[in-house]
C-alpha cells in the first residue's frame, strides 16, 4: 500500500509540473492519496495501439508520437522528476542500471523462465552493455518510462492524451525509445518505429551509436 501511495504521488505531481507543458494530458478531476485513487478526464478517442490496426491509420501520427516523446526529453529535469535513485549524472544512472539488470536477473532465476544457456548469455550481454556505456555519451533527461502505444490516446489522426507517468524518471533518452521499440517489434507493427524516430528526430537528434543502441 505504501509503495502505490507514493506511485499515485508521483503521477499526481508530474502532472500538475506538466500542465505548463505542451505534451496533450489529461486533466486531474480528483484524488486522494488516503484512498489511493486518482480521477483524470476522460479524453475521447481510441488507444494507439488499436487504430494503428485501421486501414485508414496515417502514418503521421507516428511522426507526432516521436516529436511528443522528444518534447519530454527537452524538459528541465526538476526534482519532480527523481525517484529513489537520485539520478545525478552518468555514474549515478549507471549504478542504477546495473542495480536493476540484477534485480531481473533474480527474478529470472526465481521462476525458471530462462534455460541455462539463455541465462548465461544475457548475463554476459548485460555485462558487455555496461562496459560499453561507460565510454559512451549518455544523455540523461526526463522519461516516461512505459511509452508505449496503448499510453496514447488518439482521435481523428491527433494525439489527445498520453497517459501512465507513474514510474516516470530521471534517465536516458534511449530508455524510452528502446521500450517503445520492444512494443512495436513484438506487439504492435515494427514497420512504423522509423516514423516514430523520423518524428523524435525532428527535435532531438539522434546520432548513428544512438541509434545502434
Amino acid at each position: 500500500t505504501e509503495n502505490y501511495k507514493k506511485r499515485l504521488e508521483k503521477e499526481v505531481n508530474i502532472l500538475r509540473e506538466l500542465k505548463s507543458s505542451n505534451i496533450p494530458l489529461p486533466n486531474i478531476i480528483h484524488f486522494s492519496f488516503e484512498e489511493l485513487f486518482l480521477i483524470e478526464e476522460y479524453i475521447e478517442g481510441k488507444t494507439l495501439y488499436k487504430v494503428m490496426n485501421e486501414e485508414t491509420f496515417d502514418k503521421k501520427v507516428m511522426i507526432s508520437v516521436g516529436k511528443n516523446l522528444a518534447g519530454i526529453h527537452q524538459l528541465p529535469p526538476k526534482e519532480v522528476w527523481q525517484n529513489e535513485e537520485k539520478i545525478k549524472d552518468k555514474d549515478s544512472w549507471i549504478a542504477s542500471v546495473e542495480k536493476r539488470n540484477n534485480s531481473n536477473l533474480k527474478d529470472i532465476l526465481q521462476f525458471q523462465i530462462f534455460s541455462k544457456n539463455n541465462l548465461d548469455f544475457l548475463e554476459k550481454y548485460l555485462k558487455d552493455f555496461i562496459e560499453k556505456i561507460k565510454t559512451s555519451k549518455v544523455f540523461l533527461c526526463p522519461i516516461h518510462g512505459d511509452y508505449n502505444p496503448q499510453n496514447i490516446v488518439v482521435n481523428d489522426s491527433e494525439i489527445k492524451g498520453i497517459f501512465d507517468f507513474e514510474i516516470h524518471r530521471i534517465g536516458h533518452n534511449l530508455n524510452d525509445l528502446g521500450i517503445a521499440y520492444y512494443w512495436y517489434k513484438f506487439y504492435a507493427r515494427e514497420e512504423l518505429f522509423p516514423y516514430l524516430l523520423k518524428g523524435y528526430s525532428k527535435i532531438i537528434q539522434l546520432t548513428d551509436e544512438d541509434k545502434s543502441f
